[in-house]
């Protein structure tokens, strides 16, 4: 009994925990990010559609993305690389800002993670010191932070003990996607070898 114990990590339960994206899912970094492109392509009067932005710029990293979507755009101005240096600069300031609050559904989603055991993480693209300045502006409870710094390193053990595939079993009622991986299922097909 006392190595099943030993396995079980300290703090929130190693079974659940809420992990989401900071700068997007939190901060809503898409639309100040739409904004600000809106911004520059307007400065040669082009419009930049929300469906445009959709097509070419959801990639978290824009100089992956940047030099099909300005010649798209007929965007000239600028090179691609001054382009994705402005847009990170003035994405950071935006989110830097006071103003830039987390979503409320949020909040309550974290409070009740940390009310049932579960960890709660974040990821964020922002610069490391930016991130870091954010979270502060979060006032979070230390043990929220204690739990998400637990759950990273659990998550950083496992991978380095390559335990992250396949996943542990669960009892059906509790894996959402137990059909897609019992065998013999119609909704997934095993690929063709040519």
């Amino acid at each position: 009994m006392a190595k099943k114990e030993e396995q079980q990590m300290e703090g929130a339960s190693a079974r659940s925990a809420l992990i989401f994206e900071m700068d997007n899912v939190a901060l809503g970094a898409r639309r100040i990010r739409y904004e600000v492109l809106t911004g520059i392509l307007g400065e040669q009067n082009i419009k930049l559609t929300p469906i445009l932005f959709s097509r070419y710029c959801l990639h978290p990293d824009p100089a992956s993305y940047m030099p099909e979507f300005l010649a798209a755009m007929n965007y000239t101005a600028a090179v691609p690389a001054q382009v994705v240096d402005r847009l990170i600069s003035e994405t950071t300031s935006r989110l830097m800002q006071k103003t830039t609050l987390v979503s409320e559904g949020l909040i309550k989603w974290m409070e009740a993670a940390v009310a049932r055991g579960a960890a709660v993480a974040c990821a964020s693209m922002l610069p490391q010191a930016s991130a870091d300045a954010k979270i502060e502006e979060f006032d979070l409870p230390a043990e929220l932070v204690d739990s998400a710094l637990a759950a990273a390193r659990g998550v950083i053990a496992g991978i380095r003990a390559r335990r992250f595939w396949p996943p542990a079993a669960m009892s059906p009622d509790l894996d959402d996607f137990a059909l897609l991986f019992a065998g013999g299922s119609g909704l997934i097909r095993e690929p063709e070898i040519p």
